[in-house]
Parts: structure tokens; C-alpha cells; sequence
């Protein structure tokens, strides 16, 4: 397409490249905080705090449904916890499925992106992007209790 309309495709490509790394330094400070941030909530315990006051077979769900605005790949990790202790053919393994799967890590999102563009006043979106989720996890457990 670039030769067909007659476009410098090597200059273009290393534009894009100068662009990217532009974009790329924007990001860096608000992703390593970030991950800064999430790695201090996942070393200090409190996750396996609320799974042990928790204590029933359902409360992987629960901390899956706490965790699952935060990050995605720790979602990802409860899900396959799930399936190595209930098998994947267990409904609480369908549930940590489809919990994983309709919902998003939304917290991360949308602190990423709206700090990346300095956008203010996020907490009406925030509140949406919560309320999405919830309302997801409710309906993942209500189609797998109604299907299997």
C-alpha cells in the first residue's frame, strides 16, 4: 500500500519508531509504579489474609473477584489455581473462567491511561468500571449455576 501511494517506507518506519519511544518514556513512570504498587500488595500477605478469614470453597472466587480489577495476570494465576485443585470441569473452576474472561483488570486501565494523558477527575469513571465488573461477576456466576 506504502508503494502504491508512493511513500517513503523506510523514512515512515523510523518516524514511527522516534514516535514510539516517545510514548513508550510517557508510560514508563506510571507503569512502574504501578507494578511497584502491585507488588507490594501481593507480597505483604494480604491476599492470603482474606483467603484465610474467608475460609469456605468459595472464597478463591471472592479474592479472584478482589484481585481481578487490580491485575490480570494474577487473575490468570487464581484461575489456574482453581484448576489444579477443583479440575477444570468443576463449576468453581467454570465460574473463575468466566469471571476471568467477561470482566477486566479496570482499576489498571483506567489509572494507566487517564494518568498517562494526566486526565482528571476519574472517580465517576472508576465507579463505572467497578460497577461493569461486579455486574459481570454476577452474571458469570448466575450462566454457570443456569447451564451446568
Amino acid at each position: 500500500y506504502g508503494f502504491y501511494k508512493k511513500v517513503d517506507l523506510y523514512n515512515s518506519f523510523v518516524e514511527g519508531a522516534k514516535t514510539s519511544v516517545k510514548t513508550i518514556m510517557s508510560m514508563f513512570s506510571t507503569l512502574i509504579s504501578f507494578y511497584i504498587s502491585l507488588s507490594f500488595l501481593f507480597s505483604s500477605g494480604l491476599i492470603d489474609y482474606i483467603e484465610e478469614i474467608l475460609d469456605f470453597k468459595y472464597s478463591v472466587i471472592i479474592i479472584q473477584c478482589l484481585v481481578r480489577p487490580i491485575s490480570s495476570s494474577a487473575s490468570m494465576s487464581i484461575m489456574l489455581e482453581c484448576y489444579s485443585i477443583y479440575g477444570t470441569d468443576n463449576v468453581l473452576s467454570l465460574i473463575s473462567t468466566m469471571i476471568h474472561y467477561v470482566s477486566d483488570a479496570s482499576i489498571y486501565i483506567i489509572t494507566f491511561y487517564l494518568s498517562m494523558y494526566k486526565i482528571k477527575g476519574m472517580d465517576h469513571i472508576l465507579k463505572y468500571g467497578l460497577l461493569i465488573n461486579i455486574f459481570s461477576y454476577l452474571l458469570s456466576v448466575l450462566l454457570v449455576w443456569l447451564i451446568f
